[in-house]
C-alpha cells in the first residue's frame, strides 16, 4: 500500500512531534510535572474506558472510580504505593455495596469492568512513577533517562509500525482483533523501538550497557504492540472505532498511550531486578 499525504497524516505528525517533545521534557524534569502528566493521562483514559462501558449499558460517569484511580497514583508518587491494599479494599467494598443497593441485572459484569478499568490504568501508569521518582539504587537523574528511553522507544515503535505497515504491509498480524495491523508493520515497529533505545544510549545515556539497551527496546517493541492489541480488543468488544476524538489523527488518549500504559510494569520489573547498578 502506498503512503499518501493527507490531513489525517499531517495532524498525526504534528501532534506526534509536539507531544513527543513535551513528554521528553517532562521525563527529564520529573517531580510534580511528570506526575501531573500521568494523572491527566489516567483520568482521560478512564473517561474513555467509561465511554466504552456505556456501549455495554454501564454508567458513563462514576466519581468514586476517578477518586480511587487518582488516589492510587498519588500513593505511588508520595508513598511508592504503600497504601494500595487499603485503597483496593475500599474500592471493591464500595462497588459491592453499590451493586447490592441497585440490584440491577448484570451488575456483576459492571463491577468487573469498573475494577479492570480502575486498576489496570492506575497500577500500570503508577509503575512509571516508580521508575522516575523512586529509582532505588540508580539515582534520580537515571530514572529520568530511563523514562525518556521508554517515551522515545514507544514513539519510534508507533512511527515505524505505521509507516512500514502503510508502505509494505501485506500479511495480517491479528486480523480478528486489529485488521489493519500487519506483520511487516510489526517488524518495522520492533526495529524502531530497539533502534530508539540504542540511539538514546549513545546520545544521553552512556552508562546504559548496549545489551541492556537492546533488551529494553525488545521488551518495548513486543509488549508495546501487545498493549495496542489489548486496547483494540477493548474497542472491538464494545463496538467503538476510536476511544475518543480528543487527539486529531490519533483518536483518543488510550489510542495514543496504550503501549506506554502496558509496558510500564515490565520495564519497572526489568530495571528493578536487573539495572540496579547504573
Amino acid at each position: 500500500m502506498s503512503l499518501t499525504w493527507n490531513k489525517n497524516l499531517r495532524n498525526r505528525l504534528i501532534i506526534g512531534f509536539s507531544g513527543g517533545a513535551v513528554l521528553l521534557a517532562l521525563a527529564f524534569l520529573g517531580g510534580w510535572l511528570f506526575f501531573a502528566l500521568l494523572l491527566l493521562i489516567l483520568l482521560l483514559s478512564l473517561y474513555e474506558m467509561h465511554l466504552m462501558g456505556e456501549k455495554l449499558g454501564y454508567s458513563r460517569f462514576d466519581l468514586f472510580s476517578y477518586l480511587v484511580s487518582a488516589s492510587i497514583l498519588f500513593d505511588f508518587y508520595l508513598y511508592s504505593g504503600k497504601n494500595l491494599y487499603i485503597l483496593s479494599i475500599v474500592f471493591i467494598a464500595y462497588l459491592l455495596t453499590y451493586a447490592s443497593v441497585r440490584n440491577k441485572e448484570k451488575q456483576l459484569l459492571e463491577i468487573a469492568f469498573r475494577c479492570l478499568s480502575t486498576f489496570y490504568l492506575s497500577l500500570f501508569l503508577g509503575s512509571l512513577i516508580l521508575i522516575r521518582e523512586s529509582p532505588f539504587a540508580t539515582g534520580y537523574a537515571t530514572g529520568g533517562k530511563i523514562i525518556a528511553c521508554v517515551f522515545l522507544s514507544i514513539w519510534m515503535l508507533d512511527t515505524f509500525a505505521y509507516f512500514t505497515g502503510k508502505m509494505f504491509g501485506k500479511h495480517k498480524l491479528f486480523p480478528v482483533i486489529s485488521p489493519k495491523k500487519t506483520v511487516e508493520g510489526g517488524i518495522g515497529g520492533l526495529a524502531g523501538a530497539i533502534g530508539a533505545v540504542v540511539a538514546a544510549k549513545y546520545i544521553f545515556f552512556q552508562q546504559l550497557p548496549l545489551h541492556h539497551a537492546v533488551i529494553i527496546g525488545l521488551i518495548i517493541g513486543i509488549l508495546g504492540q501487545l498493549g495496542d492489541m489489548i486496547e483494540s480488543f477493548f474497542k472491538r468488544s464494545t463496538g467503538v472505532k476510536d476511544a475518543s476524538s480528543i487527539l486529531p489523527g490519533h483518536g483518543g488518549i488510550l489510542d495514543r498511550f496504550d503501549s506506554l500504559i502496558f509496558v510500564g510494569p515490565f520495564i519497572y520489573g526489568y530495571v528493578r531486578l536487573i539495572l540496579t547498578n547504573l
